[in-house]
């Protein structure tokens, strides 16, 4: 959940109030009101890096206010696609690797994978595009061999197929 502060305040706020960062006395200064907290303008950083928020932007976690790349890296594991962070329920494991269902697609045709995949020069790939372009062929019929195709005569063929042609 990406967040703007409720407000900034460039009036003067009131005697005694501190900075949520700094503990410093906030009077006379600007103000940024965020996630219930106030900060001087030039404390309002993520609590990470220390980078300023982009556009004011930020994000809660575990009560940090983190900036959009360390709330990625800090919900890691990531994606080894598109690198970002993965949530448990929406992830596919594959390939010793971990991915989000929209990134883990077939290498020849980009479509995305549903889990069933074949794979080829340690690329995944759906079955139709394995059986266009790497399945096994018959050599009587042209249809793809499964794995208990007769090998004979230096091709592959269907049993029902592999007939004397006397």
């Amino acid at each position: 959940n990406v967040q703007r502060p409720t407000a900034m305040s460039l009036a003067r706020s009131a005697p005694l109030e501190r900075c949520s960062k700094c503990a410093l006395e906030t009077y006379g200064a600007q103000v940024v009101h965020a996630a219930g907290r106030r900060f001087h303008e030039h404390c309002f950083a993520c609590e990470r890096c220390e980078s300023p928020f982009a556009e004011g932007t930020y994000a809660e976690v575990g009560g940090k206010l983190l900036c959009a790349d360390c709330r990625d890296s800090h919900l890691g594991p990531w994606c080894d696609k598109c690198g970002l962070s993965l949530a448990a329920r929406e992830r596919v494991i594959a390939q010793n690797q971990q991915w989000h269902p929209a990134c883990f697609c077939c290498a020849s045709c980009g479509k995305q994978l549903d889990g069933i995949y074949c794979e080829h020069d340690g690329d995944a790939i759906c079955e139709r595009c394995y059986d266009a372009k790497h399945a096994t062929r018959c050599a009587g019929c042209r249809e793809v061999c499964d794995d208990d195709a007769i090998l004979a005569e230096g091709a592959s063929w269907h049993a029902c197929c592999f007939v004397c042609s006397a």
